[in-house]
């Protein structure tokens, strides 16, 4: 084969994607955001884990881009609210965490059950592995709960530090943001993981600085939600013309959340979206950020 067939055909396949290597690329676009940020602004990753190890191993050097993992219905919630899942569900993800959590990474467990008896089997399992978790009592995350592990007057420095969390992630129940804030305020969870905006208002720095502290008067965490695989239609950055006719770093619309819309994160365009993203959330004070849809290198993979 001549060699300026080979080079063509090279540069062929790299515009069209075809030899992306696609968990590399979110690992990178991690690596971004942390070096984008203070050294002090806590990393959430959430729904992701196989993408830390190699091998068997988790991977000490790409855990160091992040602080904690969130893991959603590892127990409960998988095919259907209060089901509990099967172990073939359970075993390797479980594994993976566990692995993780002995890297000094942090875990979090979001289960979708409201049963008693669920409740008690959850504190079991995270006192045993030492993780954190909270059920909830819908898969919006609109609403608020109690903690399973109840509430304490500690003051809250640092991810290790937190023993319980409220994530709300849909504050659509109230109806200012005014409202929103001074119900948060009221509470003593050790870590918030809210939205940066309220019915698409950003939150000022004053009003996520009230945040920060308990309604005992102790000191806790407030992190910002952050989706990094999916735009958003309803964020200020989406733009009218996008309506009609989208730009070509976005895939398509994903199907089980309408307005949410599948990129290709390793895309100039939408990295720099993301980082003009990042600056409004550190402007409005946040202690760092929730990132979501980091597994949608997944749906790149399958399509291949």
């Amino acid at each position: 084969m001549p060699i300026l067939f080979i080079l063509m055909f090279s540069i062929f396949l790299t515009s069209s994607g075809e030899d992306i290597d696609y968990s590399k690329e979110m690992i990178n676009f991690i690596g971004e955001i942390r070096e984008g940020s203070k050294e002090d602004k806590i990393i959430i990753v959430q729904n992701t884990t196989e993408l830390f190890y190699k091998g068997k191993k988790a991977d000490k050097k790409l855990l160091s881009k992040i602080d904690g993992i969130s893991r959603e219905s590892l127990f409960y919630g998988e095919e259907a609210y209060n089901k509990k899942n099967t172990s073939e569900h359970v075993q390797q993800t479980l594994k993976e965490l566990i692995g993780i959590r002995k890297q000094g990474k942090k875990i979090l467990l979001i289960e979708y059950t409201d049963r008693r008896w669920d409740k008690q089997k959850i504190r079991k399992y995270v006192k045993k592995y030492d993780f954190i978790g909270e059920s909830f009592d819908a898969y919006e995350l609109n609403s608020i709960y109690k903690p399973l592990s109840g509430f304490n007057n500690k003051n809250i420095e640092s991810l290790e530090d937190a023993e319980n969390f409220l994530c709300l992630l849909n504050p659509e129940k109230f109806k200012s943001a005014e409202s929103f804030i001074k119900t948060l305020e009221n509470l003593d969870y050790d870590l918030l993981i809210i939205d940066a905006d309220h019915m698409g208002k950003a939150l000022s720095r004053s009003q996520v600085e009230r945040l920060k502290k308990k309604k005992n008067g102790s000191r806790r965490l407030v992190v910002a939600y952050f989706s990094i695989g999916e735009a958003e239609n309803y964020r200020r950055y989406w733009k009218k013309q996008w309506n009609k006719t989208l730009p070509e770093w976005i895939e398509k619309e994903n199907p089980n959340w309408r307005g949410n819309y599948i990129v290709k994160y390793w895309d100039p365009d939408w990295k720099k979206i993301s980082r003009d993203y990042q600056k409004k959330i550190d402007s409005a004070g946040f202690d760092g950020y929730f990132l979501d849809t980091v597994d949608t290198y997944r749906y790149f993979q399958e399509k291949e």
